[in-house]
């Protein structure tokens, strides 16, 4: 907006000059001034035409004119405006202001020295001055305006002023070859694209006092290699460090807040330690980084927001914290090469497709908190071949499981109440099946297409209705050949009259408890002991994983199935 509100301004200048207008009060040696009656003077432009100066132009710090002394105190705005053949321009130690616009869009100008008397410089001061390749903004300066240097496409060095407390918007903007910058402990607030496109830069250094780096300060910055935030940042703005793709190392401050969206979107870090101080990772924060591998989330973090590590195709590790509530839509889709994931009993939320896609995810432990498996939220995890749902989930959502097709074993707990529809369709490798007690519907299609299907066990006594729909089988044929059903023994009869369930050419009572068959598979097998080790690691009761009945489940119930199995 300000940027648009000095542009209007400038316009608006030209527009209402006419061309052959004088600007200035007085000419003397080449050099045009307005004055005042006091014998203050400041430099300004010949005519709206402006081009009023080329080659190098030295200021005096006094001049006479008609027997009268003036002092130059300023440059004001535009004074230099497009001035196409200056190269370089000195200025006197009288100058206390540099204003705005005064020497933009000067394309051959390699020098300016600013004396330490100049305490502001205007917005777009230097802003597209092409050739000029170095500045020293001298400590006397407080104030630096919006776009003072934006565009500077020479510009290698700057020294920054150890009194200034804002870096403003786009002061730095499209400075292609500054290398390195150094933020003074001065400052408090880097705005909003202070150094977006700065595609040469690969060093920042930030003392403690910046507070806040708002959005894109950083961003489209492509060399850049290490970040580390002071411990004074408490906030990071939108799209802050994105698409910096060799930005390998990042070290977050320990008072950092909040994680703004798309902060590091698609750049080059290969792992993150989100710090306990942090409450919120916005959307789309660490969208598609291609080098991610290990994420820890910091036990502050409340909420991961939708789409904040999607595509991230190349991380192993996700630790996530012991206080996260809520993990939004996408948030981690298609990070192909997950390899485990243990939700605490914290989280309460898990929105649509959180993990689908996942190729590479193996072992799953859904922990006590979380009530609904929502849609789509392991669709297409191919690899899962270790499931442990919490014992407070209570829906199983459309597609939660959907071609999940390594899965051999699911034991679905008795606080489920309804299971959606294709929940666990095309698993085809799923060979043996638990359903808890609590389930009361199942919707259509929910284990269409798992051919190898040979062992259902129903706890439900009264039995579940499926859903019906024409495209969509409940079971694949073959299975109601093929596969044993188990139901409670009082509820033989009923299930041989119930829709579907009485398509199974062979329904047996449930056979008595063995005792170390904690997933209800009627064998003990290695299977159980990773169940119950899944249990321990996400701190998971359930009686049936209390293996020697002493009212906790814990390395002791491992080393009984291990027992059971030898004997």
């Amino acid at each position: 907006m300000k940027k648009i509100i000095l542009l209007l301004t400038a316009i608006v200048t030209v527009l209402m000059a006419p061309s052959s207008a004088m600007a200035y009060d007085l000419e003397v040696d080449g050099i045009y001034y307005y004055v005042t009656p006091d014998g203050r003077a400041y430099v300004t432009y010949k005519d709206a035409n402006f081009n009023s100066y080329s080659g190098d132009v030295v200021i005096p710090a006094h001049f006479t004119h008609e027997s009268k002394t003036y002092t130059v105190l300023g440059i004001s705005e535009f004074a230099f405006d497009r001035c196409e053949n200056l190269t370089s321009v000195s200025i006197p130690s009288t100058v206390t202001v540099i204003e705005n616009g005064v020497f933009y869009h000067c394309p051959k100008l390699t020098r300016v020295l600013i004396p330490s008397s100049v305490t502001t410089v205007g917005n777009y001061a230097f802003a597209y001055c092409t050739s000029l390749q170095s500045s020293s903004i001298p400590n006397s300066v407080t104030v630096l305006g919006f776009s003072a240097f934006e565009g500077c496409t020479s510009l290698t060095n700057v020294t920054l002023s150890n009194s200034l407390e804002v870096i403003e918007e786009l002061t730095f903007s499209g400075c292609s070859n500054l290398k390195k910058v150094t933020i003074p402990a001065s400052v408090k607030t880097i705005e909003y694209q202070a150094f977006e496109y700065c595609t040469s830069l690969e060093n920042v250094t930030m003392s403690n006092g910046v507070t806040a780096i708002e959005n894109s300060a950083f961003s489209h910055c492509e060399k850049l290699k290490q970040v580390t935030l002071p411990n004074t940042v408490t906030a990071i703005g939108t799209e802050t460090f994105a698409y910096c793709p060799n930005l390998k190392n990042v070290t977050l401050s320990s008072s950092l807040e909040v994680i703004g969206q798309g902060s590091f979107r698609e750049s080059g870090m290969e792992s993150i330690t989100i710090p306990n101080s942090v409450t919120d990772i916005d959307q789309l924060a660490f969208f598609s980084c291609p080098n991610l591998k290990v994420v820890t989330v910091g036990d502050g973090v409340k909420e991961i927001g939708e789409y904040a590590f999607y595509m991230c195709n190349e991380m192993t590790t996700l630790t996530l914290g012991n206080h996260l509530e809520t993990i939004h839509h996408n948030a981690f889709k298609g990070c192909s090469k997950l390899a485990s994931l243990n939700i605490p009993n914290s989280v309460t939320t898990i929105e649509n497709d959180a993990f689908g896609y996942c190729h590479g995810l193996r072992s799953v432990v859904i922990g006590n908190g979380l009530e609904t498996i929502s849609e789509h939220l392991f669709h297409e995890c191919d690899n899962l071949t270790s499931l442990v749902i919490g014992n407070h989930v209570k829906a199983i959502n459309s597609y939660a499981f959907y071609s999940c097709s390594s899965l051999s074993t699911v034991n679905i707990p008795n606080s489920v109440e309804t299971i959606g529809a294709c929940a666990f369709a095309q698993c085809y490798g799923l060979t043996k099946l638990s359903i808890g007690s609590g389930v009361k519907s199942i919707d259509y299609g929910t284990f269409s297409a798992d051919w190898q299907l040979k062992s259902l066990t129903c706890h439900a006594v009264t039995p579940p209705a499926f859903g019906v729909n024409d495209n969509w089988s409940n079971f694949s044929t073959n299975v109601y050949e093929q596969a044993t059903l188990y139901v409670p023994e009082e509820s033989i009869s009923a299930y041989g009259k119930a829709d579907t369930w009485k398509s199974f050419l062979t329904i047996e009572a449930i056979p008595s408890h063995i005792p170390g068959d904690v997933n209800g598979d009627n064998d003990v097998t290695i299977a159980d002991i990773n169940v119950v080790i899944n249990a321990i690691l996400s701190n998971t009761y359930d009686e049936m994983y209390d293996v020697n009945g002493d009212k906790d489940v814990n390395i002791a119930d491992v080393n009984a199935i291990i027992n059971i199995i030898l004997k």
